[in-house]
């Protein structure tokens, strides 16, 4: 089995065990790293950075914002800087709602990584850090050379 499979599938094993304890009506994954950029970073100005910030392509974000503020997730507003952008930002819906989700994230991940000495939950965490940092670096000089 290729490595791109098993991450894929330790992925698939990671959201499952989130969904098996969240609450029907609860965000995604991906809907909750939305949640925590906007908790993280507030003042966020436009979902061009959020794009930055959560790795979520720009298109997929905006999709996702709009379902959020469908599900009473999110507001957004014209900027003043940039009338063609958007500042998002959560409702008091989704406060409640992400202390709850990061509960069963934490639950979720303390399953997952169950069969892992803390060693390793250190190690693998650095690594697949590592991971992300250079296809962050990867996908930023991509940007660049497209300019």
């Amino acid at each position: 089995m290729s490595l791109i499979h098993t991450l894929h599938r330790a992925n698939q094993i990671a959201h499952n065990a989130y969904h098996s304890r969240a609450d029907k009506g609860a965000p995604t994954v991906r809907q909750v790293a939305v949640l925590q950029c906007l908790k993280w970073f507030e003042g966020i100005p436009s979902q061009t950075q959020m794009v930055g910030y959560t790795g979520i392509d720009r298109s997929t974000l905006a999709d996702m914002v709009r379902r959020m503020m469908r599900a009473g997730f999110l507001t957004r507003r014209r900027t003043r800087e940039d009338a063609r952008a958007y500042a998002v930002s959560m409702t008091e819906h989704a406060e409640v709602t992400l202390k709850a989700a990061n509960q069963h994230l934490l639950k979720a991940e303390a399953d997952v990584l169950a069969c892992l000495s803390q060693t390793e939950r250190v190690k693998l965490a650095t690594l697949l850090n590592k991971i992300v940092e250079a296809g962050d670096r990867m996908q930023s000089a991509k940007v660049k050379l497209t300019r």
